[in-house]
């Protein structure tokens, strides 16, 4: 595996533990989440609107003008442009891989060690 996929691999890991928590999230771990899902998006544009609901979900019921408020946090800046660049080295083919896994479209299609 080449180190640009591990990288995804290690998104797929973050995701339910930061989408999954009781907490609120940090500006820095919502701009994480938000750089996968926009990647996602991007990166397999047939499904984009699985990646735009996971990320609806992420912020909650927001309106539209705290989600842009949250969107032009620093910390949220941040952890977007740390993900986002370590993803920019991720090939397309990983990508498309990484991204079913990380959003299966069945339910039966749960990542490897996935416990529901």
């Amino acid at each position: 595996m080449k180190v640009p996929a591990a990288l995804l691999i290690c998104a797929a890991a973050l995701i339910p533990q930061v989408s999954l928590a009781d907490a609120p999230h940090t500006q820095l771990e919502v701009g994480m989440m938000q750089a996968v899902f926009d990647f996602c998006s991007k990166s397999d544009p047939k499904n984009d609107h699985r990646f735009a609901l996971k990320s609806k979900e992420l912020l909650g019921n927001l309106s539209d003008h705290d989600r842009d408020d949250i969107r032009q946090n620093v910390d949220f800046k941040r952890g977007y442009a740390m993900v986002g660049s370590l993803l920019a080295k991720v090939s397309k083919a990983d990508a498309a891989r990484g991204c079913a896994e990380l959003f299966p479209t069945h339910p039966a299609q749960q990542p490897p060690g996935h416990k529901r």
